[in-house]
C-alpha cells in the first residue's frame, strides 16, 4: 500500500461512517461536556470537574482519526485487529454506566452496546475479506 489511498468498498464506507459518528460525539463531549455526560450516561454534579468528559471526547476523536486513517491507507487485517480491539472501549463504557446508573440509563446502555457490536461486526467483516 505504501501510503496510497485505496478504493473504498461498502465495508470501508461503513467504517468511515462509524468514525464520523465517533468524531461527532468526541467534538460534542469536548465542547459541551454537560451534554456529553448526558449522552454517555453519566451524571455531573454541581461540584464535578468536567475534565473527564472532555477526556472521553478526546479519546473518541482519536479513535475516529485512527479508524479513518486505517480505512483509507491500510490493509484490511490491520483494520480488523484495531476494530476488534476497539470494541473493548464501548464494552467497558457499558459496564461503567451500568454500575453508576444501576441499569437506569437504558438508552445510553443501548448506545454503548450498539457501538461495541458495530466495532465487532465491522472487524469480523474486515477479517473475512482480508
Amino acid at each position: 500500500m505504501d501510503g496510497e489511498r485505496r478504493q473504498l468498498d461498502l465495508r470501508g464506507v461503513l467504517i468511515l461512517a462509524f468514525a464520523a459518528a465517533l468524531l461527532a460525539l468526541g467534538v460534542t463531549f469536548t465542547a459541551l461536556p454537560e451534554l456529553g455526560a448526558l449522552l454517555f450516561g453519566l451524571r455531573l454534579g454541581p461540584d464535578t470537574d468536567d475534565g473527564f468528559v472532555r477526556a472521553l471526547g478526546v479519546r473518541d476523536v482519536a479513535l475516529a482519526l485512527y479508524l479513518s486513517g486505517l480505512t483509507l491507507f491500510s490493509d484490511r487485517r490491520s483494520q480488523a485487529i484495531v476494530l476488534l480491539a476497539t470494541a473493548v472501549i464501548p464494552a467497558s463504557d457499558f459496564v461503567l454506566v451500568m454500575i453508576q446508573s444501576e441499569g437506569r440509563s437504558v438508552i445510553q446502555l443501548c448506545l454503548h452496546a450498539a457501538s461495541a457490536l458495530a466495532s465487532v461486526l465491522l472487524g469480523v467483516w474486515s477479517l473475512r475479506r482480508a
